[in-house]
């Protein structure tokens, strides 16, 4: 396909549209899996997008697109700014399995944008699917986001502009309501889309400063005021008006499922809508179906993948309840892995002995149709296949999962921290306050997650009641976001003056993915991959920076890798270690390269090999680069291991350096002058095949210097006729220029 033009792709494409007969060429998604644009496939469309009651914007794209290329920056903008507001997903028309949901659309060019809008159809209603318009607006980010948003209606919530409509509000609904007290003439989007999220759960209104005696009744001092009443309990919010910490806050309020449909709860459901709510409590699919080359394809992945695989028998029918189950317990993972399922029916001899060698056994898969075998992709790119052989439950599954994750959290107390946080005040920290002697396996799994953003992890145990003081923390367990207030870098110099936002919500993964994705975005914060550098981590980019014990681990990690190893000298014993791992794993993350493989030594036990390197005891931490192909070495300054230190370091490593003030020019040595030689007699040459060995040559070249000296000889003899000059001779000016510009070239 890369030999058609943009156009043929086009024309090919609408042929396709009709006859769904066109393969086109695998190409890179434009989004991350775990960004904030959802990817979209068939399966999960319906789900995501037509059974949802909040409104979407779909961009149907291809990766090959130039003008899809452009504007994916713009709507990875919308995505982050209305994450948890609206649905903002993209469909990959380029891969061959959405091709029949992009032809549904009618999708003609790249990009498409489609809005579709909240709610979805009434029981009864003509129109049995929602109907999108396409999105002609300015291709900004602001331009799409206010056409979404102008997508959320404001009819779940009721507007209460007096004493008596209050009154009547809180005493009809049998539902927990929500009060919004605003100073904003005009419904905010948050607060639309957290009614249609909550529809049937909760009810909700808004009060404006303009209902003086509802405001002076309540008490109101301040706006925005939200609060929750629920028979004779009140509770008011107290965090931020964010859409993650709102939805988490609003969850633990609402009902377990829907009473109604919003307003109308109070009317009895036919058997249609009974229909509905019984399809809505079906878990979404989220588990992908893959064939075998597509798993194969997955262990050169990072993320960390769940795949199940099972027999049909030819009857794939057969197989809809293990395989509901199995999407279902996957659901309940909360994202930790990703999931997919392989039918191995119609697998070749060759196929099937791969899959034996990682344990499965497909003799049983054949007897017994439907049974699943599971195996765990553990989190990044080298580690091999694990069989799971527990009951497929999704604690189970669970806990078999993140012991595979890389333990990038440290572990500080009170009186640490100050050590821990000094060295790399400017990157924000996620404390998590625990009971638990060894991290907890989601918060570990967390980490890795986002390993990519300039974020750092440390769990401080529940008994530190010094550390508790210091972050004002009450409950256990608790996660706080610590970070430096904008505009103060230099002026912070401990973490008691760091802004501490407590994290609202339950203690699952799904939801603490939300909030700090949101946090991240809201501090500036982007994974590396997105703003220039390659979207293929390094292996010290992708783990925690290993710590090299044998000599087989030093092999693995540095001499069997090309490029230079940077390796901190450490002292596990000292009262620093924890503050100087993590300031040597926040250098590997953020200067990470595929050159560049970062690993640490024990100083204590390791002695010899230090020694060699020139290093003692005396000079711990410090770090030495290594390049074994050209034999160099190059130390740490003394006193040097800061973020700052290492990373000034790192970046001088292998260039040249530039002399301060420049130096005397040095003088140019004399050029040899080449004899010159006649361009367009030198082709003649080659051309005419006259010139085959160094002797002609040379025999050429005498014949020509005894011609020059009869014709010098003859113009020495008085009144002697001077031959004409050949004409080119007077052009040997400026064929020599000609010939030097050929040379250049």
């Amino acid at each position: 396909m890369a030999l058609f033009s943009l156009q043929s792709r086009a024309r090919l494409w609408a042929v396709f549209v009709c006859y769904a007969v066109l393969s086109l060429a695998p190409s890179e998604a434009l989004y991350s899996r775990k960004g904030p644009v959802s990817q979209l496939t068939t399966q999960t469309f319906g789900k995501l997008v037509l059974e949802s009651d909040l409104p979407a914007v779909v961009e149907f794209y291809a990766p090959w697109c130039g003008h899809c290329k452009a504007l994916a920056p713009q709507f990875q903008k919308v995505a982050e700014n209305l994450q948890g507001i609206a649905t903002v997903a993209a469909v990959d028309c380029d891969d061959q399995s959405n091709q029949p949901l992009c032809g549904e659309y009618n999708v003609q060019g790249f990009p498409t944008l489609k809005i579709f809008p909240a709610n979805k159809p009434k029981a009864g209603s003509k129109s049995k699917r929602k109907l999108p318009s396409d999105y002609n607006g300015p291709r900004t980010a602001k331009g799409i986001a206010d056409a979404l948003t102008a997508a959320l209606p404001s009819t779940q919530i009721s507007k209460l502009k007096d004493a008596p409509s209050y009154s009547n509000f809180t005493t009809t609904s049998s539902l927990p309501k929500v009060v919004l007290f605003t100073d904003k003439p005009k419904t905010s989007a948050l607060y639309k889309s957290l009614s249609l999220r909550f529809k049937g759960r909760l009810a909700f209104a808004e009060v404006t400063n303009k209902a003086s005696d509802v405001i002076e009744q309540q008490a109101v001092e301040k706006f925005p005021k939200l609060v929750v009443l629920d028979g004779d309990q009140m509770q008011e919010y107290s965090g931020k008006f964010k859409a993650t910490d709102l939805i988490a806050f609003l969850s633990q309020q609402a009902g377990s499922t829907p009473t109604g449909k919003g307003k109308d709860s109070e009317e009895s459901e036919d058997s249609n809508s009974r229909q509905e709510r019984k399809e809505e409590k079906e878990d979404p699919q989220i588990v992908r179906d893959l064939n075998l080359t597509q798993y194969e394809g997955l262990t050169d992945e990072e993320d960390a993948w769940l795949v199940g695989f099972y027999s049909d028998d030819g009857m794939r029918s057969s197989c809809s309840q293990e395989l509901r189950e199995w999407n279902k317990v996957n659901f309940q993972l909360s994202g930790i892995t990703l999931a997919g399922q392989v039918n191995i029916s119609n697998a070749s001899a060759g196929e099937l002995r791969q899959l034996q060698e990682v344990g499965v056994d497909v003799k049983a898969l054949q007897m017994q149709p439907c049974s699943l075998q599971v195996v765990l992709l553990p989190f990044g790119e080298k580690d091999e296949p694990l069989l799971f052989k527990g009951n497929q439950t999704a604690k189970e599954l669970q806990a078999f999962a993140v012991t595979t994750f890389p333990d990038i959290v440290s572990r500080i107390s009170g009186s640490t921290v100050d050590k821990a946080f000094g060295s790399t005040m400017t990157h924000p920290k996620v404390v998590l306050f625990t009971d638990k002697e060894e991290t907890p396996g989601v918060f570990r799994a967390l980490a890795a997650s986002f390993r990519k953003y300039q974020l750092l992890f440390f769990t401080i145990h529940s008994s530190d009641s010094q550390a508790r003081q210091t972050f004002s923390v009450e409950k256990i367990p608790s996660v706080v976001l610590a970070f430096l207030p904008p505009g103060r870098d230099e002026e912070v110099k401990g973490p008691t003056q760091l802004q501490l936002q407590p994290y609202p919500g339950p203690l699952k993964y799904q939801y603490l993915t939300a909030w700090l994705t949101m946090a991240a975005s809201e501090l500036g914060l982007m994974p590396q991959g997105q703003e220039g550098d390659s979207d293929q981590p390094s292996p010290s980019a992708i783990s925690e920076v290993p710590e090299v014990t044998t000599s087989d681990a030093f092999r693995k990690n540095c001499t069997d890798l090309t490029g230079l190893c940077i390796i901190a000298a450490l002292n596990p014993a000292g009262d620093d270690f924890a503050s100087q791992k993590a300031t040597f794993q926040a250098v590997a993350a953020t200067r990470a390269s595929s050159a560049l493989h970062y690993l640490w030594v024990d100083v204590t036990r390791q002695g010899p090999f230090w020694e060699g390197l020139g290093v003692g005891r005396g000079d711990v931490p410090t770090a030495v680069a290594i390049s074994l192909k050209k034999r160099r070495q190059a130390s740490l300054d003394s006193g040097a291991f800061t973020q700052e230190g290492l990373k000034t370091f790192v970046e001088r490593l292998e260039l040249p350096r530039v002399i301060d003030g420049g130096q005397d020019p040095i003088p140019d040595e004399p050029q040899i002058t080449e004899e010159e030689f006649d361009l367009s007699d030198i082709m003649g040459e080659q051309l005419d095949a006259q010139v085959d060995t160094k002797e002609e040559r040379l025999r050429q070249l005498q014949n020509q210097e005894e011609e020059e000296a009869k014709r010098q000889q003859q113009e020495d003899i008085p009144g002697s006729v001077k031959p004409k000059r050949n004409k080119k001779k007077s052009n040997k000016g400026g064929k020599k220029k000609k010939q030097q510009s050929v040379n250049e070239l």
